[in-house]
């Protein structure tokens, strides 16, 4: 489900968006060292709190998101990861946000060793696409903590 390709990807997205957050806030500090050297209280005071808000407001909403979402990625390829086969149950209508990270609950119905069935929950990342698997189909999951990192079809 993930590649390094992907990976890659995003850290190139976050760069680009830090090169961004930039180029605004180095205009305005430099407005804001003008109005030091005119000494302008009301015009540095103004410049403070946009360069305060606007930090705190694109780094909030848009590179801590891609941040988190880089380090799920990077759990699925280099973290430890385990394997279990089992049938699909079903997927939660609801969405859940776990480390900053959007997810749909999914059950499976796994079985212990002595053959008595249980349920598993695991987390599907909605920036996947959710299968069309109905209610029994056999699955092998591989994951990382609670998070899916690869599916299939199980033999």
């Amino acid at each position: 489900m993930y590649t390094q390709e992907e990976l890659n990807q995003l850290s190139g997205r976050i760069r680009t968006r830090w090169i961004i957050f930039a180029i605004p806030e180095l205009a305005l500090f430099t407005c804001q060292v003008y109005s030091l050297t005119v000494r302008n209280e009301v015009l540095t005071t103004v410049l403070s709190v946009l360069i305060c808000f606007f930090a705190i407001f694109f780094i909030g909403t848009q590179i801590v998101p891609l941040i988190q979402y880089r380090t799920h990625v990077s759990n699925m390829l280099n973290g430890i990861t385990h394997t279990v086969d089992g049938t699909f149950s079903q997927f939660d209508p609801d969405e859940s946000v776990v480390a900053g990270v959007r997810y749909r609950a999914m059950h499976m119905e796994c079985l212990e060793e002595s053959g008595k069935p249980y349920d598993r929950l695991f987390y599907w990342d909605l920036e996947k696409a959710l299968p069309s698997w109905s209610k029994g189909t056999p699955i092998t999951v591989t994951y990382h903590d609670r998070e899916i990192a690869d599916v299939a079809l199980a033999q």
